[in-house]
């Protein structure tokens, strides 16, 4: 009887044993799956986006996945005087940039120099709530920020090959506030991308050339955009461009591996965009050092003004195709251009 009731527990010490080891999540990353698509969620750092792609282990998006397992006292705790740490994916921002710090009175600093740089750590470094999970769906709820004011919630949402994000901003505020919503989403340097897009659509494009930058060089032609990285001359350390751009048809395209990534949003008039900002941003960076590597691919909301309490929103479809099913450049400009 004493043997019988210990082989009896075997199973469920081995099971103790075993979770005892495993490592634990500090940083909460939640996964989304089915057959065709995979998506990961970093809740407790600013809701950041940092897997999208194939079940198999396809990552489309750049990401450091030594840094998705940290214990939770490597990550920033967010203040008005924290800076920002990466960890690339696709994040929400509010824009425009010019105005990040001129709404709050925490940071004298920041708010005398009109600061640019960091993004409000509270909606891009802070913990999550999650309010909702299912085997396809989560919302999360971002902390309330006494920097730009608002509160973020972000609503992911499988079905098939695609993902329906859905980023909302309150005003937590006493008094009106006046922002966009800007999705950014991080690839790595070499990925390939299209916009679709018309010399009129391309507002401007900008760049830093100095002694040790130069302008990185791009195309437009047969209605796509996209920048051209070529090797850095002799005596620069970087290279980069940064296109402003009213497209054609909302959407983006990229290409990795085997993959297409479409990514679609609302079109939104020309006149109600921030004119600090453009429907469509793409910035692309080339650097000796590697640290600078990187492009990036956004879009904004109309620019929004909110009496306390109200709330806007801004979303995405993101689809994930196979390359195969687009075997030359007509069958990729007709998808891009392709209204979902």
């Amino acid at each position: 009887m004493k043997i019988a009731f210990f082989l009896f527990l075997i199973p469920f010490i081995s099971v103790i044993s075993f979770s005892q080891n495993l490592p634990k999540e500090n940083n909460k990353m939640i996964y989304l799956e089915n057959t065709k698509l995979k998506i990961g969620v970093l809740t407790d750092v600013g809701g950041c986006m940092v897997y999208f792609g194939s079940p198999d282990g396809q990552n489309l998006l750049k990401s450091d996945t030594s840094l998705w397992n940290q214990p939770a006292s490597s990550h920033v705790k967010p203040s008005a005087f924290s800076m920002f740490k990466q960890y690339f994916g696709m994040i929400s921002w509010v824009g425009p940039q010019s105005e990040w710090w001129k709404h709050q009175n925490i940071n004298q600093k920041r708010l005398k120099n009109a600061a640019v740089w960091p993004p409000d750590p509270f909606i891009t470094l802070g913990q999550y709530q999650v309010l909702e999970k299912t085997d396809s769906t989560l919302k999360i709820i971002s902390p309330k920020s006494p920097v730009s004011n608002v509160q973020l919630t972000k609503e992911f949402k499988l079905a098939g090959n695609k993902l329906l994000i859905t980023v909302s901003a309150k005003n937590t505020s006493d008094s009106t506030i006046s922002w966009d919503l800007w999705t950014n989403a991080r690839f790595n340097v070499d990925t390939k991308y299209m916009v679709p897009t018309s010399e009129k659509g391309l507002q401007r494009v900008t760049t830093d050339e100095s002694p040790v930058k130069e302008k990185m060089e791009y195309k437009l032609e047969n209605g796509v955009f996209h920048f051209v990285p070529k090797e850095i001359s002799a005596g620069k350390i970087q290279q980069y461009g940064k296109a402003f751009i009213y497209p054609e048809a909302c959407n983006i395209l990229v290409i990795k591996d085997k993959y297409l990534l479409k990514m679609s949003f609302e079109k939104v008039a020309m006149e109600k965009i921030h004119p600090e900002q453009a429907l469509v941003e793409v910035f692309h960076s080339l650097s000796n050092a590697g640290g600078d590597n990187l492009l990036e691919l956004e879009h904004h909301s109309a620019f929004k003004t909110l009496k306390p309490g109200e709330s806007f929103q801004l979303t995405d479809t993101w689809s994930l195709l196979n390359e195969k099913d687009y075997p030359n450049q007509q069958a990729i400009k007709n998808l891009i251009y392709k209204e979902d």
